[in-house]
């Protein structure tokens, strides 16, 4: 199951519900924010070090400017 299907489960099974959440759904919610934490962590590792020197790399081959590159300084 992706993330977004175990948090739908968890969202689902209790809308409109005047119980609260279940044990089922507890877990759930445990597990997509278990399995969430490693996704969060490739991605920062992805903004944080990769894209910043693809975009050098970009700079410095002379790639012109795109949308979503930042600003260029000159």
């Amino acid at each position: 199951m992706s993330i977004s299907q175990r948090l739908t489960v968890a969202v689902m099974g209790n809308f409109r519900s005047t119980y609260g959440p279940t044990p089922m759904h507890l877990r759930t919610v445990e597990i997509a924010t278990a399995e969430f934490a490693d996704v969060k962590a490739r991605m920062e590792r992805l903004t944080d070090s990769e894209l910043p020197s693809l975009r050098r790399e970009l700079d410095a081959a002379g790639v012109p400017w795109t949308p979503g590159r930042g600003v260029p300084a000159d």
